[in-house]
């Protein structure tokens, strides 16, 4: 499973009621925290299925380097998004919750580009 230290300002649990009509900060980061948690999830579920694939086929170097990169992606990640929360940001900010969602998709797109089981 991939974990990381980075603990955002705002941090919701995915049956937390986000109150969509209000149009408040708090609502706007529970959304996207929500979206983050979502994204999170697929990408270790995708992460975890090509390792399998390769378990399987007793790809060893192949693992080495999937799990290199992909701990590699995640100090990238959080590093983009500490900048841009720092940039666009601050303290009470929701742009790292933000950030967190739209690079996962990303690298979860990337990771679907490995097919399936």
């Amino acid at each position: 499973m991939l974990i990381t230290a980075h603990v955002p300002a705002f941090a919701f649990d995915d049956n937390e009621d986000c109150d969509a009509g209000s149009g408040s900060t708090y609502s706007q980061a529970c959304f996207a925290s929500k979206e983050a948690n979502k994204a999170d999830k697929q990408l270790n579920a995708k992460y975890q299925q090509i390792l399998r694939i390769y378990k399987k086929a007793k790809a060893d170097k192949e693992i080495k380097l999937l799990v290199e990169a992909q701990r590699a992606w995640i100090r990238y990640r959080d590093k983009v998004c500490d900048f841009e929360n720092q940039a666009f940001g601050g303290i009470n900010s929701i742009s790292w919750v933000r950030c967190k969602a739209r690079i996962t998709t990303a690298r979860l797109s990337e990771l679907n580009e490995f097919g399936s089981e």
